[in-house]
């Protein structure tokens, strides 16, 4: 345990962790250059996914998002032609998010470039070293969930070279 505990005091898992973020994050949005929306592609998924049934709110909670952080993206993707708020029949307070036909139209192309970023990014990994990836990694988030934190939002902004 104590050879454990030394090792974890040298390794900034934050600055690995952003790292890989950011590498994954240019990998993946590389891959889209082609579409005219430059970022929210997750989102936008997320959105097409949920069939005109998911509500700001609900978009909130699932990306761990505040929602002002939820009301520009959504902003963002609307101007851009690729998503309309309706108003809930159910709860007219509550406005439902839906893919235009032109989102729907980038949706194949955002679920290549993942499944080949998450190809290269596993490339040398057998699937049981995958799976204990997986595992190790839900261990740390869930050793951190429930320790008293701060809020942050990480919004990715293409750097101009």
């Amino acid at each position: 345990m104590n050879s454990v505990m030394n090792q974890t005091r040298e390794l900034p898992l934050g600055k690995l962790f952003s790292q890989l973020t950011k590498e994954y994050v240019g990998t993946f949005s590389k891959r889209l250059d082609h579409l005219p929306i430059k970022r929210h592609f997750y989102p936008l998924m997320f959105i097409y996914e949920g069939k005109g049934k998911l509500s700001q709110t609900c978009l909130a909670g699932e990306l761990h998002l505040d929602k002002v952080s939820v009301l520009r993206l959504v902003d963002y993707l609307s101007e851009h032609g690729c998503v309309v708020r309706k108003q809930n029949p159910a709860d007219r307070r509550e406005q439902l998010l839906q893919c235009t036909k032109l989102g729907e139209s980038y949706i194949p192309d955002i679920q290549k470039a993942m499944i080949e970023t998450n190809e290269l990014s596993l490339e040398g990994l057998n699937s049981e070293e995958v799976k204990i990836l997986e595992k190790m990694l839900s261990k740390v988030t869930c050793n951190l969930r429930h320790q008293p934190q701060d809020t942050y939002n990480i919004e990715f902004i293409k750097k101009d070279k």
